[in-house]
């Protein structure tokens, strides 16, 4: 837990974190709690009625990043750590602190939600110390077949792609935020009861929301249960395979961590299946261009 004296002191950047998994409503309702949101806002569309609360402007950044090696947002490869010491990562700093700069402005408390982030946050740790903010890691999750679902309806891709997505930037994400404070959003909590779970974030993080009473009716409003589309699948309507298994079990990991963001044996078996994932997934995308296929079946 980080001291009071520090939290009073600090400018705080919560970094909402998380693979189409309720980010944008985790993030919505925290800017009406009365943390800044972006000047600059991507707009809403069919998939998301409400709104993204990202900002467009650092989604570009973030998409030219990763275009320059050869990725995607929803690419499942692991991102090169080597790009870290070439020049072009200083660059892309200063890039990306600008536009942070005219979204957030003269901040105490911000909102910074943008889903590239997953594969990046070395990154992004490297700009907010630059800027003098803490940044407290928030994580929303939910079942990863929902996810992989919900990616489905929107792209038309496959369920397997929707995985294999959501297993790296959670695997990735929880491995750069080690050691960091941190909290962990059941997304089925947070429209349950947002009170609860923003009170938890604020206990957790040491932080406290301004429009916490407020903001009450405004949020209510904000988060109708109407808007949520999925509801998991059993694993056996894609077939029992490796990455079902590790999906689940990751999912599984999650809410041990919710309880106890440090669990050690939780810890150690994202590791092992982080490295079982890194090396007979990406071998074979790497060095198979067909296996590059959305269709994927991992065996």
């Amino acid at each position: 837990m980080i001291s009071s004296d520090k939290v009073k002191n600090a400018r705080t950047v919560v970094v909402v974190i998380g693979a189409r998994s309720g980010t944008s409503a985790l993030a919505g309702t925290l800017g009406l709690l009365g943390g800044t949101l972006p000047k600059r806002l991507m707009g809403a569309c069919s998939s998301n009625e409400k709104g993204h609360f990202e900002p467009f402007a650092i989604a570009d950044l973030h998409d030219g990043l990763l275009a320059g090696v050869g990725s995607a947002w929803d690419d499942w490869r692991p991102f090169p750590p080597d790009w870290y010491d070439t020049a072009a990562c200083p660059e892309y700093i200063d890039r990306l602190q600008a536009a942070f700069t005219e979204d957030y402005g003269d901040f105490r408390l911000a909102v910074l939600k943008e889903p590239r982030m997953g594969r990046l946050l070395p990154l992004w740790w490297r700009l907010l110390r630059q800027v003098g903010a803490r940044a407290a890691p928030v994580f929303i999750y939910r079942d990863p077949m929902e996810v992989a679902q919900s990616l489905a309806a929107r792209d038309a891709s496959t369920l397997q792609h929707g995985l294999l997505y959501w297993l790296r930037n959670q695997l990735d994400a929880e491995n750069a935020t080690r050691g960091m404070t941190r909290s962990f959003v059941l997304f089925d909590e947070l429209l349950e009861d947002w009170r609860k779970t923003a009170a938890r974030i604020e206990t957790e993080q040491g932080i406290r929301f301004p429009r916490l009473d407020a903001a009450a009716a405004e949020v209510d409003a904000f988060l109708e249960l109407r808007l949520r589309h999925q509801r998991s699948l059993v694993p056996a309507a894609i077939g029992a395979d490796v990455l079902t298994d590790w999906t689940q079990a990751v999912f599984a990991v999650f809410n041990t961590l919710r309880d106890d963001p440090a669990d050690p044996a939780a810890l150690r078996e994202l590791d092992g299946i982080r490295a079982a994932f890194n090396r007979h997934v990406c071998r074979r995308v790497l060095d198979d261009a067909a296996s590059q296929e959305a269709g994927l079946i991992l065996s």
